[in-house]
């Protein structure tokens, strides 16, 4: 086989396999609740995601590498090396696109449609995009950005031509036009790709062939100069170079905040009515969904990938400043920035248009009704970007390792909860006896936990393990990784451990909690208070029975835990009378020495 198949081959193995196990994965986990979630979000993420990534890669891999130079140095036509790479591209495609289609068997065909189109768009446009930003992740999101600007432009003509109400035969027809639209264009950049490759000059320096990164006029004159390092202050001089190192991440945004306007624009222009109403919440929907994780992604591995793949960061440790200092440095400015691009500039996006010009989700959308979604996304998705960064070297590998690690501590995530839940009956004795032993509510742990599930998870199941990545990249961050996987998985273990741990005593202590609580409180409780004889004429709900534990256990017996847990707490029992005067029967709250109460 020619060597230069077997190297586009290997290039796009890693993020193939990648793909595939992201389509597989719903298959693979059918019949396990806990993992049915986790598997569509990764199979979307794997085909929305992992698609352009690959397309871009395909020659964004050889200016990672700083291999493009020496292939274009080869005595081969540049067109030949364009149609060989295009096949190796297209085959991978085709076998990850063939496994999707089998996994969503019962897609519409609108839906099939513009999914089509989006994949002719993206893997035609991908190599003009790619050798214009010299990168993969430019390549990547600019292709996304003009398809998006390209379509929400399109969709504005339609309604401002078709208007409010078209006919079948007329959206039909329009919908013609789109394809034929699409094909134009995929053809028009497809040329525009290969006619680049043809006169492309392969140039470059220390910092590398990005040409987000070796650009220094992409930033004015007096900011740049702002920028610059001092003779004095060495911390001052850390955060200035951080702030140059993500020059890309600052592009992103001004390209998201010119999309955003134009959407505000466009939906102010465009009449209202109730079909637009659907696409007025989907496309702003996309937007965000489109710029807030890539964003999140390039803020934490961005700076100490593009400082490796130079060799500069091995040379910054030589420097008469601590490791650990430029590390917490790197770590605060990485989640600084997620916080900033992910949180604050959609929040001021989405509030500035909503007082000029509405809001494109309506009136009635509430940054609060988020619930911090935002925050929770920079927060623990800029963190796993930076410990890939701190554990791999380049960008491309940091980011193309940041889905895998996430997912794969998710799904070690849900399978400590599945163990738990399948081994509640050996777990339940132990954590109900350290209930009682502590004179804790069940039921007020029960809705703490299956009520506001998300404090819950943090506390006990993330936290952990973030402390865990923490401390270890601090040690990653002083060493050189090479390009090896088996490193990167030896790593990775210590935080699946810690996860897996995490993970089970959560379920166990919720499943048990459940459980137990249900039986002892509701059973053995309301057993003995249902054959209580009580006088409805001296008792009532505001004049209750008072009752202690060996009071109720004289008429029913009741197990030497639920005297545990109740030993201290006192029983209320009244009669329940229903309108017509006749007794229904009793009714109790138990109030625990906490001062909480548990209805029954």
């Amino acid at each position: 086989m020619n060597p230069r198949i077997i190297k586009e081959v290997r290039l796009l193995f890693g993020p193939w396999c990648l793909i595939v196990v992201a389509a597989l994965l719903p298959l693979l986990s059918k019949g396990l609740h806990h993992f049915n979630e986790l598997s569509s979000i990764a199979c979307t993420i794997g085909f929305f995601g992992g698609i352009p990534f690959m397309a871009a890669l395909s020659l964004g891999g050889e200016f990672q590498q700083r291999t493009f130079a020496l292939l274009l140095g080869q005595p081969v036509q540049r067109h030949r090396i364009w149609m060989e790479k295009q096949a190796v591209l297209l085959v991978a495609l085709a076998s990850t696109i063939l496994i999707f289609l089998y996994r969503w068997n019962d897609i519409d065909g609108e839906s099939l449609g513009l999914s089509s189109a989006w994949l002719l768009a993206t893997v035609s446009s991908a190599t003009f995009w790619t050798l214009l930003t010299r990168s993969t992740l430019g390549g990547l999101a600019m292709g996304q950005f003009a398809q998006f600007l390209i379509g929400a432009a399109l969709l504005n003509l339609g309604f401002r031509i078709l208007g409010p109400e078209p006919a079948d035969e007329v959206v039909r027809k329009a919908m013609a036009v789109g394809g034929v639209i699409c094909l134009t264009y995929s053809g028009l950049m497809l040329w525009l790709g290969w006619r680049k490759l043809a006169r492309f000059e392969a140039t470059g320096g220390i910092a590398g062939d990005d040409l987000l990164m070796v650009g220094p006029r992409m930033l004015p004159a007096a900011l740049a100069e702002l920028l610059r390092c001092r003779p004095t202050g060495s911390t001052l001089n850390l955060i200035r170079k951080e702030l140059r190192l993500l020059r890309p991440l600052w592009l992103i945004t001004l390209l998201f905040l010119a999309c955003w306007f134009c959407i505000v624009v466009t939906f102010r222009i465009i009449p209202q009515n109730e079909e637009w109403k659907e696409w007025r919440q989907v496309v702003p929907l996309l937007a965000v969904c489109l710029y807030m994780p890539l964003c999140v992604m390039l803020a934490g591995c961005l700076s100490l990938g593009e400082e490796r793949t130079s060799g500069a960061h091995a040379w910054h440790l030589t420097l008469p400043v601590s490791a650990r200092r430029q590390w917490f440095i790197k770590l605060v400015m990485a989640l600084g920035a997620g916080v900033f691009c992910a949180m604050v500039v959609p929040f001021l996006a989405i509030s500035v248009g909503q007082f000029l010009l509405d809001s494109p989700f309506g009136a009635d959308f509430k940054w609060g009704r988020l619930d911090g979604f935002p925050l929770l996304l920079a927060l623990f998705a800029s963190f796993p970007a930076f410990w890939c960064a701190c554990a791999v070297n380049g960008t491309v590998r940091a980011a193309l390792w940041t889905l895998p690690v996430m997912c794969a501590l998710c799904f070690v995530g849900a399978g400590g909860f599945w163990a738990a839940e399948q081994l509640v009956e050996t777990t339940a004795p132990l954590i109900t006896i350290i209930v009682a032993k502590f004179q804790l509510n069940p039921r007020t742990l029960t809705d703490t936990i299956f009520q506001r599930p998300g404090e819950f998870l943090i506390l006990w199941l993330v936290c952990p393990t973030l402390l865990m990545a923490v401390i270890q990249s601090c040690r990653l961050f002083r060493t050189q990784p090479g390009d090896r996987i088996l490193p990167v998985i030896r790593s990775l273990l210590p935080l699946a451990l810690v996860a897996l741990l995490s993970a089970f005593s959560c379920g166990a202590f919720a499943f048990s909690v459940e459980r137990q609580g249900n039986s002892i409180l509701v059973l053995e409780t309301r057993a003995a208070i249902a054959k209580l004889h009580i006088d409805d004429k001296k008792f009532s709900e505001a004049h209750p029975l008072k009752l202690s534990v060996d009071d109720l256990a004289k008429i029913s017996p009741m197990s030497e835990l639920t005297r545990q847990w109740l030993r201290n707490a006192s029983v209320e029992v009244f009669p329940v009378i229903i309108k017509s005067g006749k007794r229904w029967g009793n009714a109790g709250i138990i109030r625990f020495e906490d001062g909480s109460e548990c209805q029954l």
